[in-house]
């Protein structure tokens, strides 16, 4: 991906000694081909099929940027939880990097007291806690961040994920504006007709007056209308958001038309469409990001890579309130298809789905409007006409009592103690 994306050799090299040194060991057992698919030994929330790893290239400029994710993953030893062995794989991690100057993490330690949790949940309860992803940057810098995902520590305290959420970012932030104005949205039921599920906290691993925080909200639905609604939350974030997203839904899906009919259903846990809002101290409103799920909702991986092309081709950013397009040079733009057919030559076809995750729109602070993509890059390879049986939602269980004790592993305040990520 960096290859194609023109990395210069001295920055390929520098991320490559960086995936050989610490992520490598940190993606766990290697799966088993079966078939066309492939089967993991841990059921990884990262992707449909469980594969630990999430690809990316964002387009800050005309020339991307790859973009890296994974959950830490490792074998239990001696009797402990599969829980507490991917703590532990997280916390190895965390620690490596903060040694080797690729972050700060004294706000990741801060978060990890109100998420991690040793204990093992039944199967109606998807086990992944923590994701560690990297901004590989075309000069040989390193961005790196750290997600949380509230769902174990909720099934085992009587907390909503909600409120697991709002608590870490009132002891990290306080009463931030910012916060309050995405509590009045999700509070606003004229603007809602179904409160959507929080699913990650993350945090950027610089200095904590620095550090964003980005709260991910899954919304059970594929209407347009409803994407560009919580964009805006429901017009406190002012920019008419109507205008881009619906541009790109139409050339990466295929259709125009307002509702989008999914090969899953908005019920299934990963159905329906994310969005971010991220602020940091000393903002004043959030700014949102969309991830438009082109795996569920595309007509086909071909149909997606020549979707972004075309968008890739013809402009540059949405500009201005009522979001019209600057062109630039089709020439000049990054060969999106012929990239990934490059990459992943057996997987771009016009009856598979599977490869691509996500094609997302985030307005950045200059004003412009940044198109990102996402990969699985082992992917499922669905066809398209049919519907997958993978991360379906989970039952509904009672929780056990909140007087049950905090776990060891998340008391810790210092590196030392925990190793890392607490």
């Amino acid at each position: 991906m960096m290859q194609e994306a023109d990395y210069s050799p001295s920055a390929r090299q520098k991320h490559l000694r960086m995936v050989e040194a610490h992520v490598l060991q940190a993606l766990g057992p290697a799966p088993d081909r079966v078939g066309k698919g492939w089967r993991f030994r841990y059921r990884s929330f990262m992707n449909d099929n469980h594969c630990p790893v999430e690809l990316g290239y964002a387009f800050p400029s005309s020339l991307p940027v790859v973009r890296l994710s994974l959950e830490p993953v490792a074998l239990p030893v001696m009797g402990a939880s599969q829980a507490k062995a991917n703590i532990q794989a997280a916390e190895r991690l965390c620690q490596q990097l903060e040694r080797a100057g690729l972050g700060h993490f004294a706000r990741v330690r801060q978060l990890a007291t109100h998420f991690i949790c040793e204990d093992e949940v039944g199967p109606c309860v998807q086990p992944s806690q923590v994701f560690v992803a990297f901004d590989l940057l075309r000069s040989g810098d390193i961005t790196t961040k750290v997600y949380f995902m509230p769902h174990v520590r909720a099934a085992t305290t009587n907390k909503t994920a909600l409120r697991i959420i709002e608590d870490a970012i009132r002891a990290t932030e306080g009463q931030q504006h910012a916060w309050r104005l995405i509590c009045d949205y999700l509070q606003d039921r004229s603007r809602l007709t179904r409160e959507p599920d929080p699913v990650i906290l993350s945090t950027d691993c610089v200095d904590t007056s620095k550090a964003r925080l980005k709260i991910y909200f899954r919304f059970r639905t594929s209407r347009k209308q409803d994407m560009i609604s919580a964009m805006s939350l429901g017009g406190r974030i002012g920019f008419d958001w109507e205008g881009p997203i619906r541009q790109v839904c139409d050339a990466v899906l295929g259709r125009e038309q307002e509702d989008i009919d999914p090969l899953k259903t908005c019920e299934d846990l990963t159905g329906g469409f994310l969005v971010y809002y991220n602020f940091c101290s000393a903002s004043n409103a959030p700014s949102s990001k969309i991830y438009i799920p082109v795996r569920l909702w595309g007509q086909s991986d071909a149909v997606v890579t020549a979707g972004v092309t075309t968008l890739l081709g013809s402009y540059e950013h949405l500009d201005g309130e009522s979001g019209p397009i600057d062109s630039i040079n089709p020439e000049s733009s990054f060969p999106y298809e012929d990239t990934i057919a490059k990459i992943l030559p057996d997987h771009v076809q016009h009856d598979k789905r599977g490869l691509q995750n996500y094609v997302c729109l985030a307005r950045k602070d200059s004003g412009r409007i940044e198109l990102s993509t996402y990969l699985n890059p082992l992917p499922p390879e669905l066809d398209c006409l049919k519907r997958p049986g993978l991360m379906m939602r989970p039952c509904s269980f009672k929780s056990p009592t909140e007087n049950r004790s905090v776990p060891r592993i998340a008391q810790s305040s210092t590196i030392r103690k925990c190793e890392g990520c607490n």
